[in-house]
């Protein structure tokens, strides 16, 4: 799938982003106090308390086409900027 700077975006390329964030996420809810801030997260967003424990559901249903989109939408390249910051010679 290519993107419309000709950027490729590959399907297992997505795919090892999703196990990525899975298992980000279950590292994450590892101390009580990033658990308690998760279902507050859920419970605020709306989703419920059934939200903490679909989170795998929901990434593994992202496709690669909406990669695709939202980094259309929301990633412009020409407005990148790119600065090399040096330091003194010593």
């Amino acid at each position: 799938m290519t993107g419309r700077d000709g950027a490729f975006i590959c399907r297992a390329c997505v795919d090892l982003a999703k196990d990525a964030l899975e298992q980000a996420h279950v590292a994450e809810l590892q101390t009580r106090t990033s658990t308690v801030l998760e279902y507050a997260r859920a419970i605020y967003s709306g989703e419920g308390i059934e939200g903490v424990a679909n989170y795998a559901r929901f990434v593994g249903g992202v496709s690669a086409e909406q990669v695709k989109k939202a980094a259309e939408t929301y990633l412009n390249p020409q407005a990148a900027t790119l600065a090399i910051v040096r330091g003194e010679k010593k």
